[in-house]
């Protein structure tokens, strides 16, 4: 009997003579989830990137690997489940390999095994009774990021696995499932960074894009979602590990961010003999950014999101090392958001005050109109035929901001002409702050502009 190469799986079923894949070729992405020997692997990306079809088949292949297995397949909702786990199995699965009948909670498929027949079960995970009594051999959730579908779930549904086969012995165990970007549970236990810090063999994640799944896509699908803007690319066609924020309305530098054009490769280092820029949001979590504009060049080299009970003395201690490590030798301008210098209610004193002396905070731009205005002029400019800004990759919350989560806030289905107030607004804050104030220097004469913005040589400084 042929086997799929490098697998276990036979291509041939062993009771009828049929093609399990029924002639399909599957991308080296989806080889790699189905036949995964890792107990949580997930297949993590965009829209239409074959994710769901690769997820029935490593249900059938738990189902066919070992007779007797039982399994459950589940959505949120039992609407959802029809939809796309039933529809996905009939379009994946020859019908000669299983039977299906509905039963309390959804439907129950009996798939034909050389042994005894094993089950899956297709419920909804709305009412934990659904579940959480269930003893099983595997879980496959699809939709993971749904807004309800929570981790405390997934510990639920992994503590049942429990199952043995009927000569006693046990199936291998896995919860598996498939995934849209920004779900913050999901970035939290498989983001490359995650496992960089924490490593966990058990996990894997596997990322797709729809460019991945092209080749079973009508070529006008493709050409459609490729023309959306490149902030909704970012997390729904292609693999991003940055959270998606909840929109309230639409993107405030939508057709002017571009993540291509805007975000360098590389790490972007500063331009020795001109100053760095410090822009500062606060009060409320102190947020801080470091850039250096040149003559037509923004650099963005850096950003820093304080947790929301950090002491201004405490971060002001961290900013000052963070500079004397990453940029020492370079004098800096603060500029901050005009609030820094209004009086607390109990202690009488500002965030300015409690800077001082070691940084010396200047007003940053008052109006939002020009701080929105500013980080437009710097997105559309160009630099010798070339963008005339350049952020450093480390900046993820600044990037994801940009990309679209820094939205305008909407009421009653009418958008604000303001930014609402999330995730990433105080560092995009911290950013336009300062730039707003350096690109009005443009306004001065050249003599005036050189005297303030340099380029000069600056010695060591032991304090910033």
């Amino acid at each position: 009997m042929a086997t799929h190469p490098q697998t276990d799986q036979p291509t041939k079923h062993v009771l009828v003579d049929i093609d399990v894949d029924r002639g399909r070729t599957w991308s080296p992405k989806q080889l790699q989830y189905i036949y995964s020997a890792h107990r949580y692997p997930i297949m993590y990306g965009g829209y239409r990137s074959g994710k769901t079809d690769a997820l029935v088949r490593r249900a059938l292949r738990y189902s066919l690997k070992w007779p007797g297995n039982r399994g459950l397949m589940a959505r949120y909702s039992l609407g959802e489940s029809y939809d796309t786990l039933l529809v996905n199995w009939a379009q994946v699965v020859p019908p000669e390999l299983y039977e299906i009948a509905t039963d309390r909670w959804g439907w129950q498929i009996t798939v034909k095994t050389e042994g005894a027949p094993s089950s899956i079960l297709v419920r909804a995970l709305d009412e934990p009774q659904k579940y959480e009594s269930l003893e099983l051999g595997w879980v496959a959730i699809s939709q993971m990021n749904e807004q309800y579908v929570t981790k405390r779930m997934w510990d639920t549904l992994d503590s049942r696995l429990t199952w043995k086969l009927p000569d006693g012995s046990h199936p291998h165990y896995s919860c598996f499932g498939e995934a849209n970007s920004g779900a913050k549970w999901i970035i939290d236990l498989w983001s490359p960074k995650r496992q960089e810090e924490d490593p966990d063999e058990e996990y894997e994640a596997v990322e797709v894009s729809m460019f991945d799944n092209a080749a079973n896509l009508p070529a006008e699908t493709v050409e459609a979602l490729s023309r959306k803007p490149e902030w909704w690319k970012r997390w729904f066609i292609y693999p991003c590990w940055e959270p998606l924020s909840e929109r309230a309305g639409e993107p405030v530098f939508e057709d002017h961010f571009d993540f291509d054009l805007h975000v360098s490769p590389d790490p972007v280092t500063p331009v020795p003999g001109w100053p760095l820029i410090r822009g500062w949001d606060l009060p409320g979590p102190v947020a801080v950014v470091w850039f250096q504009v040149l003559r037509n060049e923004c650099r963005v080299l850096y950003e820093l999101q304080a947790e929301p009970g950090d002491a201004i003395e405490q971060v002001k201690q961290v900013v000052k090392n963070t500079h004397n490590t990453l940029f020492p030798g370079f004098a800096c301008t603060d500029y901050a958001d005009p609030a820094a210098f209004t009086k607390s209610p109990t202690d009488q004193k500002t965030c300015a005050e409690l800077l001082r002396p070691e940084i010396q905070l200047l007003p940053g731009e008052r109006t939002i109109t020009g701080r929105l205005e500013a980080g437009r002029l710097w997105m559309d400019r160009l630099n010798h035929s070339k963008p005339a800004l350049s952020i450093d990759p480390r900046c993820r919350i600044l990037i994801g901001g940009l990309a679209g989560g820094y939205a305008w806030k909407q009421s009653a289905g009418v958008l604000l002409p303001e930014p609402q107030k999330n995730e990433y607004s105080h560092v995009i804050d911290a950013w336009l702050h300062g730039l707003a104030r350096v690109s009005a220097l443009g306004d001065l004469g050249p003599e005036s502009e050189r005297e303030i913005m340099g380029p000069r040589v600056f010695g060591p400084r032991d304090e910033l």
